[in-house]
């Protein structure tokens, strides 16, 4: 009689689970020491899981990843893990893409770099085989970026778009202004709430899960998780029109308060029942998962870390700790002189008024100082606001997605248009934003842009590219929040022409008196 086993030897199951969890092991501790590493950043990122509903899932997305990446591993327990050299260099330039994010003070991108490092990290250290097999909990490590909210302009117009057409469909007058809307028996606005953004994120990721889990061919799973951010787009906007359509056949008693919030998970989970129901009928056979596995184990011996890997984890490490020294010692030449700004000199005709142009003002997240002047010309009054950063950071920065016109949730003034319109800018052309602003003082038309280093630019890209350059060239990094307004009544475009001479004759002005106020 043979014996497949020999007294004394562990068998080959314990084999495989032994290396499958010396694999998993060196998965977590590479995931967990660059993110260590990169500690204000991974900080930064738990503290929005901490304040934000939206991003409360992030704190199991680690944890699932390397269960997944455990599950994964069997399929290659018995392959020998070589480094992929090359890949520190994936590791360098993700690093480097970082780097800017820290510079330009986009919180976003650092935080993708810290977990796209890691991910780099891991192919390096596991080598090409490995890391086509781990692809999926490597990709599912993104979830921990609290990524989405520059979605919720767009996703808050549709979500009104839908809302009131659907409204109107059933027979209900609307009047609407923005993402405001007046009902017979009330009136509604869409705020940052009613976007659907954490409808979207935990779809997206719910329905990645799904799909891996049950679906093998790539296009299967990519269909899938497509379906699933149409679900929670459709339920969102089905949550919306409900409420709304509640309240009003209620007289406001149903449908408000904590209603939106229970409505709209009861509205997203059924959707998402259904989905999942339906998408199990087409789930692939285990068999062949099976038999894929089977084929893997042919032979060989498991995997086991040598030196090869503890080399390529040091220089993967040693390459990641160099990003964060070399952003401390860029950011420790930054201008952090007192602020004074300069007044804006009259010139063409205007002339500057001592009372306000009116009472509205931007909501502007942390500026290092404000100005606001007036001015006028036979009778016309235009207003000038400038909110100015210097030696900026994370939540005191020139572009950041809380400096508004007006909030969707201010309590005085409600935006009712916006847009984009070009200007002459010290005789070239420029691209601005437009806004306009109504309270129960007045309506204002409102153009504003980002000014950096004489630069005026509408644009949060090239806003930030500009201000990366300044601070890798060394050069301050004081830069301005630019808006003229001026109150309009029916006619906006008498306002919009009394901006616009107002602009050409005063932009040699504002951009002396800001490259002075840079200079101080």
């Amino acid at each position: 009689m043979h014996a497949d086993v020999q007294p004394g030897l562990p068998t080959r199951q314990t084999r495989e689970t032994r290396a499958r969890v010396r694999v998993t092991l060196l998965f977590a501790l590479i995931v967990v020491a660059i993110l260590a590493i990169m500690w204000p950043i991974t900080q930064a990122m738990v503290d929005t899981w901490e304040h934000s509903a939206t991003y409360g899932h992030c704190y199991v997305v680690i944890p699932v990843s390397i269960w997944m990446a455990w599950r994964e591993s069997a399929a290659l327990a018995f392959a020998p893990l070589k480094p992929f050299w090359p890949g520190l260099v994936i590791v360098a330039v993700v690093g480097f893409i970082g780097l800017l994010g820290e510079l330009a003070s986009t919180a976003v991108v650092t935080q993708f770099a810290a977990v796209g490092m890691a991910v780099a990290a891991v192919w390096t250290v596991f080598g090409r085989r490995w890391a086509y097999q781990l692809a999926f909990p490597l990709g599912f490590l993104f979830f921990a970026v609290p990524f989405g909210d520059g979605l919720l302009p767009l996703l808050m117009e549709w979500t009104a778009d839908v809302t009131v057409w659907a409204l109107r469909v059933t027979g209900i007058p609307v009047y609407r202004e923005g993402n405001y809307f007046v009902v017979p028996s009330g009136s509604w606005s869409i705020i940052e709430a009613c976007g659907g953004v954490r409808f979207l994120i935990a779809a997206l990721m719910t329905g990645c899960i799904f799909a891996w889990l049950q679906y093998r061919a790539p296009l299967k799973r990519i269909v899938f998780v497509c379906l699933a951010l149409a679900a929670a787009l459709l339920a969102n906007w089905l949550r919306a029109y409900a409420i709304v359509l509640m309240g009003h056949f209620s007289d406001n008693t149903v449908g408000t308060g904590a209603d939106h919030n229970w409505w709209g998970w009861l509205i997203f989970g059924v959707a998402m029942f259904v989905l999942f129901s339906v998408g199990m009928r087409w789930t692939d056979k285990k068999d062949d998962l099976l038999l894929q596995l089977a084929a893997a184990h042919g032979g060989g011996e498991p995997a086991v870390p040598g030196y090869g890997i503890a080399m390529s984890l040091a220089a993967c490490l040693l390459l990641v700790a160099a990003w964060p020294a070399a952003a401390a010692r860029i950011e420790s030449h930054v201008d952090t002189r007192p602020l004074v700004i300069e007044a804006i000199a009259p010139r063409g005709g205007w002339q500057t008024a001592p009372t306000p142009a009116g009472d509205w003002a931007p909501e502007l997240v942390t500026p290092s100082a404000v100005d606001a002047q007036t001015f006028v010309r036979d009778g016309a009054v235009v207003g000038v606001y400038r909110g100015v950063y210097r030696n900026q950071r994370q939540g005191a920065e020139l572009v950041h997605t809380g400096n508004q016109v007006a909030s969707s949730e201010s309590k005085r003034w409600r935006q009712i248009e916006s847009g984009m319109s070009k200007v002459r800018w010290s005789g070239e052309p420029v691209l601005v934003r437009t806004a306009a602003v109504r309270s129960a003082s007045g309506q204002f038309l409102i153009w504003h842009w980002y000014w950096v280093a004489g630069d005026a630019t509408g644009s949060d890209v090239r806003a930030k590219l500009q201000l990366v350059l300044q601070r890798l060239t060394g050069a301050s990094d004081t830069a301005a929040w630019v808006a003229v307004y001026t109150a309009v009544g029916d006619d906006a475009s008498a306002g919009a022409h009394r901006l616009s001479a107002f602009v050409e004759a005063m932009s040699g002005p504002i951009d002396a008196a800001l490259e002075a106020t840079a200079g101080r």
